[in-house]
C-alpha cells in the first residue's frame, strides 16, 4: 500500500511498509532526522552559494570543453581501426582519449566553436554581477 506521510514541509512517499508506524515504534530517531532534516534545509536556503557572471562564463566554457571531447571522441569512433599486425593496446586507447581531451580544451579556449559565448548570453539575465551594487542585497 503506498502513500504519503509529511515531515515538516517536505513529503515522503513510502512504497510497500508503514512509514508512520517505522517513526513510531523510534520516535527518538525519527525525531532525531525530523530535527536534522530541518535544520539542513534551513541551512541550504541561507548559504546558497552566489552566482556571479565570472562563473556563469567559467561554467560555460566547461561544457563547451565537455561538448567538444564528446564530438571528437565521437567523430574518432567513425574511424574504423586498423587490424594491423598489432591491437590497439588499452595504454594506446588511453592516450588517445587524453590527446582527444587536450584537443578539445583547445577548441574551447579558441572560442572554436563559440557554444561558451552562446551559453553565457542565454543565461546571464539570470544571473548576478559582483560589480552590480543592486546585487548586493
Amino acid at each position: 500500500m503506498s502513500g504519503t506521510m509529511k515531515i515538516g514541509t517536505h513529503t515522503a512517499y513510502k512504497y510497500g511498509t508503514d512509514t508512520r508506524r517505522n517513526l513510531e515504534r523510534g520516535s527518538a530517531e525519527g525525531s532525531q532526522f525530523s530535527e536534522v532534516l530541518q535544520s539542513t534545509m534551513k541551512q541550504d536556503e541561507s548559504q546558497q552559494p552566489r552566482q556571479n557572471k565570472a562563473a556563469l562564463m567559467e561554467a560555460a566554457r566547461e561544457l563547451e570543453a565537455l561538448f567538444a571531447h564528446q564530438l571528437v571522441k565521437a567523430m574518432r569512433q567513425t574511424v574504423p581501426e586498423s587490424q594491423g599486425m598489432f591491437a590497439r593496446s588499452n595504454a594506446e586507447k588511453v592516450w588517445q582519449d587524453m590527446l582527444d581531451e587536450e584537443l578539445a580544451g583547445t577548441l574551447a579556449e579558441t572560442k572554436s566553436l563559440g557554444l561558451a559565448e552562446m551559453i553565457y548570453q542565454q543565461l546571464a539575465g539570470h544571473v548576478a554581477d559582483d560589480q552590480d551594487p543592486e546585487s548586493r542585497k
